[in-house]
């Protein structure tokens, strides 16, 4: 079979991201001297990152609390038993549906016993995951560490995201951060991996994406298009077959 020319498209999502974050390569001596510092500047993110993680997790302890907060008092029936939490999952959350995110919250409450920081502390482990994840997509596509890295744990674990780190509930958004920024990740990838693999799993991630609500029915128009590209790129590639046994990412 002739080989087939990449279809427009595959590599827009990847053009995209690069164009998104901020390259050093010397336009300047500002920007050059930047590169310079690259070892420092990767344990300086590191100590950021860790040290974010940690403020975090002290603000939790100490102000979080074993007890239902805001919108978690309407859901006291379904973690109780009373009432069926299968149906609850799929039930609107005013205009939005959450099935994923409300199944992981049900599931946490059941394996804990109704420990409501359950949820406070894998809201922590998403946004730091989130932040780890980030960084790491920044320096692949940029070949290295660079300042502008430590906003990404600056941003996502800062104590005035309090109402989230606060009430387990929100692991039901958390969840939808964490799978966009494995998506992005995904995104870095794909022009090293077999385009197969790279559809496989931007299709997977969003699917769970799209349980999110409004927020992540956004990705949904133009992550389909991107994996609609890879999957012509396979089919009529001769990549059929990896496609069909591609199992992980």
């Amino acid at each position: 079979m002739h080989p087939v020319a990449e279809p427009p498209g595959a590599d827009v999502m990847p053009r995209l991201l690069r164009s998104l974050l901020p390259v050093t390569g010397g336009r300047d001596a500002f920007f050059a001297s930047l590169a310079q510092a690259r070892p420092r500047w990767s344990w300086l993110v590191a100590a950021v990152w860790v040290a974010m993680l940690v403020l975090a997790t002290t603000y939790v302890t100490r102000n979080g609390r074993n007890l239902p907060m805001q919108d978690e008092w309407e859901f006291i029936p379904p973690l109780l038993g009373l009432t069926s939490g299968w149906d609850w999952a799929f039930e609107k959350h005013y205009e939005h549906r959450y099935v994923l995110g409300r199944l992981l919250y049900l599931s946490l409450h059941r394996l804990t016993g109704n420990w409501f920081p359950a949820g406070m502390v894998l809201t922590i482990l998403f946004l730091a995951g989130s932040a780890y994840i980030l960084v790491r997509v920044a320096r692949r596509e940029r070949g290295h560490d660079h300042p502008a890295d430590l906003w990404f744990p600056v941003l996502l674990l800062n104590a005035g995201h309090y109402e989230n780190l606060l009430m387990g509930y929100q692991v039901v958004f958390t969840l939808t951060t964490i799978l966009v920024a494995v998506l992005l990740a995904v995104v870095a990838r794909s022009r090293d991996a077999d385009p197969a693999r790279s559809a496989t799993c931007a299709g997977v991630l969003l699917l769970g994406i799209m349980s999110g609500g409004g927020i992540g029915l956004l990705f949904v128009p133009l992550v389909g298009a991107w994996v609609g590209c890879l999957l012509f790129q396979c089919i009529y590639g001769g990549g059929v077959e990896r496609f069909v046994w591609s199992r992980d990412c």
